[in-house]
């Protein structure tokens, strides 16, 4: 999310509206959260059947 915001910016640098910085970031962590679960249904579907 960081990284997003400080890349709009630097590719911005006349960004004062904070909505497009703020959209930058909220895909970002889409992303990151569809990443994330992927791994737990991974990690899911090749656990041990208890």
């Amino acid at each position: 999310m960081t990284s997003a915001v400080r890349t709009h910016l630097a590719d911005q640098p006349q960004a004062v509206d904070p909505r497009g910085y703020l959209a930058a970031s909220r895909s970002a962590m889409i992303r990151a959260v569809a990443a994330f679960i992927g791994a737990l249904n991974g990690a899911a579907e090749t656990a041990p059947a208890r």
